[in-house]
């Protein structure tokens, strides 16, 4: 996550091989961390005893949040582009919610979530890049259907299909707790299917990938053989960290799991003000030098957090 949001500020474009190469595995991290928070609020309602109220408290810290980095990081008029932060806050209280359907509905309703989503940006149009209009302009120039739209389908991070993965974090969720001994070959059988198929779907279709702002994951327009490619990664992830959950490898990730959303706003804060001022249009070299010790800040900040709690 890091270093993609980073290169839309540093990195001197046009971008090498090899940084398009790792955008293609960095456009699985988004639908990742959405599914992440969806299986949270099974854990938390399970374990925590956590009711809608407390989803709703969290669902607005985190509109909140996104509309503080709209105003002060972006400089434009909030709940326009559909920061993820907004889909988050969205989805947890829907989440919560959905718990209460039958395993069928669950699974039927992320089902039509996504098969939905290519037909929204076929007759709905998907543009570009969505608008964001500075707060030092007039908000009568907005348009509520250009709103509408990027909340729906070609925002930042639209409903179709981005809550989807929320609501397939829910359903995982269940079937781990409900099902804590489910057949790992199965899932993993399904999980190579899902990812050839998806593979294949993804690259003989012609929908064109757009580079919004410098940021280079092919998740603009997120297209059916994407999302299909997302359902197998997802499945293979599911079935390795279940397989491994004692790897000692994992303990980083947690600790940044603990502090996600402080490192998600101090690492967008820390680029725009600190490092962008000074390093712009930067070698690969450079770059990576910047992230060898940047990233490991973030850890270190993490860590502090996690161990103060």
């Amino acid at each position: 996550m890091i270093p993609g949001n980073m290169a839309a500020y540093v990195l001197a474009e046009p971008y090498p091989v090899w940084w398009r190469i790792y955008a293609v595995f960095g456009s699985f991290v988004p639908a990742l961390f959405i599914l992440l928070a969806g299986m949270m609020v099974v854990y938390t309602t399970r374990h925590r005893s956590y009711q809608l109220s407390h989803f709703l408290y969290r669902a607005f810290f985190l509109v909140v949040a996104g509309a503080i980095l709209d105003i002060l990081l972006w400089q434009t008029w909030p709940f326009l582009s559909i920061e993820v932060l907004y889909l988050i806050g969205l989805s947890l209280p829907i989440c919560h919610d959905f718990q209460k359907l039958s395993t069928h509905w669950r699974w039927l309703t992320v089902a039509t979530i996504f098969l939905l989503t290519p037909v929204l940006q076929h007759f709905m149009g998907y543009t570009p890049s969505p608008l964001q209009l500075s707060i030092f302009q007039s908000p009568q120039q907005l348009n509520p259907l250009t709103i509408a739209q990027h909340w729906l389908i070609d925002g930042w991070f639209p409903i179709f299909p981005w809550l989807g993965f929320a609501l397939l974090g829910v359903n995982l969720g269940c079937l781990r707790l409900n099902h804590p001994n489910y057949n790992k070959a199965h899932a993993t059988a399904i999980g190579f299917i899902l990812l050839v198929i998806g593979s294949v779907i993804w690259w003989q279709s012609n929908t064109p990938s757009y580079i919004r702002n410098g940021f280079t994951e092919l998740i603009y327009p997120p297209s059916l053989g994407y999302i299909i490619t997302n359902l197998g990664m997802i499945a293979l992830y599911f079935v390795v960290v279940d397989s491994h959950l004692n790897w000692r490898g994992f303990n980083p990730l947690r600790i940044f799991g603990h502090s996600a959303l402080l490192v998600y706003l101090l690492h967008f804060f820390c680029i725009s003000y600190l490092i962008a001022p000074q390093w712009q249009n930067e070698s690969t070299e450079v770059f990576l030098l910047i992230n060898l010790i940047f990233i490991p800040l973030m850890y270190v900040i993490s860590y502090w957090r996690y161990k103060k709690r």
